[in-house]
Order: structure tokens, then sequence, then C-alpha cells
């Protein structure tokens, strides 16, 4: 006698069934936000460090050409006076120590001494400052007066960046 087996409706219904239930498709979708929300985080942090690379890299480059400008000028005192006697025009500066105590900000407009405005395309607010010093030796104590001069100049951007350069700079002039 052969055997007869019965299937339900249910129980076939049930081994051929595809798809996901409602409670496996939230729990899928919640492991995707999940994953998502991190990605999106590391995204954000990401563009942050490169905006902070960014400035740091333009509060170089205008330290720089500063410095440059200020150390191409006479280290003996000239006839034209300088920032700290009142006199804000860069053109007229003559001399290395003119610079001290001068400032300027992309507020106003940060330009090189020839005129041309300096555009750094970023939304940054940037101020340089520079200090002109005196010194007896190299590695001395700020003077009144003597053969070695420093030069600083720093640029701070409104993201935080800061940058200070300095050079030594001498009075002496090598024989050939």
């Amino acid at each position: 006698m052969t055997a007869i087996t019965f299937h339900s409706r249910s129980t076939k219904s049930l081994r051929t069934r595809r798809g996901f239930t409602l409670a496996e498709a939230l729990i899928a979708s919640l492991f995707l936000a999940i994953a998502a929300v991190g990605v999106a985080g590391t995204l954000a942090a990401s563009s942050r460090t490169s905006e902070k690379i960014g400035q740091y890299a333009n509060c170089q480059s205008l330290a720089r050409e500063l410095l440059e400008e200020v150390s191409s000028k006479s280290f003996t005192v000239q006839s034209n006076p300088g920032y700290s006697a009142g006199t804000h025009v860069r053109t007229n500066y003559d001399d290395m120590p003119d610079y001290d105590g001068y400032t300027d900000n992309t507020t106003a407009g940060i330009k090189t001494v020839a005129g041309t405005a300096i555009t750094l395309g970023d939304n940054a607010t940037y101020t340089r400052t520079v200090a002109f010093e005196y010194r007896a030796t190299p590695g001395g104590a700020k003077v009144s007066s003597g053969d070695f001069g420093m030069i600083t100049v720093t640029v701070t951007s409104s993201g935080g960046a800061t940058i200070t350069i300095q050079r030594l700079v001498s009075a002496t002039v090598l024989a050939r």
C-alpha cells in the first residue's frame, strides 16, 4: 500500500514565499541610516580639515609675501617716517624699521607694495602684522639700535589658522 501525503495550502505557500517582512525591512533601513550618518560625519570632518589646510597655506603665502617686501628694504634708517610715526602708506616705507607695527587685513584689502590686490578665493578674513626689532647680537634681546634686526610677520585667519615667520637680518655688508 502506498502512503498518501497531503499538503495544505498554507504549508506550501510558506515554503515558496519570497521577499521581506515589514520588520526585516525596518531593521535593514535602520542599519543603512546608521551607516549613512557615519559616512556623512566623515565627509564633513574631511571638508573642515581641507578648509583649515587651505587657510594655513593662504596665511603662509601672505606672510612670505610681506616678509620678502620688508627684507628688500634698507637696514639703515632712511628719511621717510614709518608706520609707528603715523605714515600708513606702504609705498613710502624705505627701510625695514618703517614696517614696525604695520598691520593690514582682507576686510580693508590686502595689496602688494605695487598696489595689486591679493585675492585668496575663500571667505576667511586674514590679518597681517609686522614687528621689527634691533638686536646687538643675533640671539640677543631687543635694543634701541644694533647691527642685527629681527623681522616677524604674523598672519591670522578668521578660521583660527595662524602663521608666524621670522627673518634675522644684518647691517653687515660682506666684502668680496
